[in-house]
């Protein structure tokens, strides 16, 4: 081990004083570093939570906001639909109305008119049936004309055929009645006569 020599010795304690002061130094420094980045991290702690709370309080508020934005979008919404659901409630009553009130209409003109038609069908009847009833008056009225001049001809046939036939007149009236006819002392028939007579 080699000795240091004496003249040396200043110069070492110098060397060793002006080292421990430099520590000293770079430990006041990192001291002072550590000491700074401490405050500097509270205060960003600080500002940090500041913010939070006052970004929660802004959301808060806005929450609150929108809820009540939306109630009251909720309570426009259900007047608009209620107003709607009137409206449209009022229209079709009023439509059912005018529905109803033409359908009773057409109801009445279709009565009235086959009342009506009624009516026509009865007075035609009527007077059909009165055309009838003077049809068939006069018809009878003709049949008992034709019916009494048949008997008062019938009874002029039998005082006719009731009275005895005269030998002068040539024929009896029962001779003249029969289709073939014959006169005495003829062979021919009375038709046959007649034509040769024209």
């Amino acid at each position: 081990m080699s000795e240091t020599p004496d003249h040396d010795l200043p110069v070492a304690q110098a060397t060793s004083n002006a080292g421990s002061s430099g520590y000293a130094e770079i430990g006041e420094r990192v001291a002072s570093v550590l000491s700074a980045a401490e405050t500097a991290a509270d205060q960003i702690r600080s500002d940090a939570r500041l913010e939070a709370e006052e970004l929660l309080r802004a959301a808060r508020e806005g929450a609150e906001q929108l809820r009540s934005e939306t109630e009251a979008y909720d309570t426009d919404t259900r007047a608009a639909v209620d107003g709607y659901a009137t409206e449209r409630r009022r229209e079709a009553e009023h439509e059912v109305r005018e529905q109803l009130a033409e359908s009773e209409g057409q109801a009445r003109a279709t009565r009235e008119a086959a009342e009506q038609m009624a009516r026509q069908i009865e007075e035609v009847g009527r007077q059909r049936g009165q055309a009838l009833r003077e049809e068939s008056r006069s018809v009878e009225e003709r049949l008992k004309k034709a019916l009494v001049g048949l008997r008062h001809m019938a009874a002029q046939l039998e005082e006719l055929v009731a009275t005895p036939a005269d030998p002068t007149d040539g024929e009896s009236l029962a001779d003249a009645l029969k289709p073939y006819g014959k006169p005495a002392g003829d062979g021919q028939p009375v038709a046959a006569s007649q034509t040769d007579e024209r």
